[in-house]
């Protein structure tokens, strides 16, 4: 296996973690974030 394989497959398993979080997340309370409004709050709060 090369290491651009190896890192890919790190990336997407990354990627799927954090996939299964925000679906535990939704399960647990059902709300849907509205992405501009989530956005906006944090270049607001980390960037200004």
């Amino acid at each position: 296996m090369s290491i651009e394989t190896y890192e890919e497959l790190i990336e997407t398993a990354k990627t799927d973690a954090v996939i299964s979080e925000a679906e535990k997340e939704y399960a647990a309370d059902g709300v849907l974030l509205d992405t501009r409004e989530t956005l906006s709050s944090l270049r607001r709060k980390h960037f200004e």
